[in-house]
């Protein structure tokens, strides 16, 4: 999945940060809308839709995880909070 060791890279990768939901802190996340912006950017997709759908893809795949594992990749929740797992 080369989107994914894109996802990391350090200039051009999603930018991550210090997060906090449901009163608890995050450390090295995203949230999900800045993902979708991200995606159809770099991989140059058509619209958002396409763009969630990779999210839920890479989700179903391992690379990325909701901090509530009730939840599924949407794109459009800014409190969606994602954890980015750290792969070599």
């Amino acid at each position: 999945f080369d989107v994914a060791r894109k996802m990391q890279h350090p200039q051009t990768g999603f930018e991550l940060s210090d997060r906090s939901a449901v009163g608890k802190v995050y450390r090295n996340c995203f949230v999900a809308k800045e993902a979708v912006l991200w995606l159809i950017q770099q991989l140059r997709l058509n619209d958002a839709l396409e763009a969630v759908i990779w999210g839920q893809r890479l989700q179903e795949c391992g690379f990325i995880a909701p901090v509530n594992a009730n939840k599924t990749f949407k794109g459009t929740n800014t409190t969606n909070v994602i954890i980015i797992n750290h792969f070599n």
